[in-house]
């Protein structure tokens, strides 16, 4: 029997990786299938039933030990997302100029470094709210509107909520502000 050990470790191996990669197969949300292409959700359905056929055997085994390598695909995914408004204005009273605004060409004012994806960790709001650094973000954004243009006495930073639309056709806002949080002049020490 000794003579077919190296065998038998290669089915042994074999049948590991089969039931992980198996395991493994993205479980999708029913949310998120219902709005897949019909190919994909079909792809997606038929990868799913075999992977399901080849765990049959040992599903509980991985119950029992609550050892499984099953993941959601894109589950922090949502059709909320924001868009980031920066504006300024030069007295109280007068109309908010606006400075910047996320995927909006004609206002790009200190653009590059905002969309950095390390500074846009600073500002884009999660499921949870805004970011603990989000405050010191303004502030940060004050002080370089101010230094930017000695006629601007307040800084404007809020997040308009959007909705991606299906299939990649881009995005709509709402109209809907969240975390607005203004800077004067006065109160921001250079």
């Amino acid at each position: 029997m000794l003579w077919n050990w190296p065998k038998i470790r290669a089915a042994l191996i074999a049948a590991v990786l089969l039931i992980g990669a198996a395991d493994g197969i993205p479980r999708t949300s029913p949310k998120v299938l219902a709005r897949l292409p019909p190919a994909l959700r079909w792809a997606n359905e038929s990868l799913r039933a075999v992977g399901d056929a080849i765990l049959a055997p040992v599903t509980g085994i991985g119950e029992a030990f609550q050892v499984h390598q099953r993941w959601e695909l894109f589950t922090a995914s949502r059709d909320e997302r924001f868009r980031l408004w920066i504006e300024a204005r030069t007295a109280e009273g007068e109309p908010w100029e606006l400075l910047f605004r996320a995927h909006d060409i004609e206002h790009r004012w200190f653009g590059a470094p905002l969309e950095y994806r390390r500074v846009r960790g600073a500002w884009n709001p999660s499921r949870r709210g805004a970011t603990a650094s989000y405050p010191a973000f303004v502030t940060w954004v004050a002080r370089r509107g101010f230094a930017h243009d000695s006629r601007f006495q307040s800084i404007r930073v809020r997040a308009e909520q959007i909705r991606i639309l299906p299939r990649g056709l881009g995005f709509v806002g709402t109209g809907e502000f969240l975390h607005v949080q203004q800077r004067d002049r006065k109160d921001v020490a250079p």
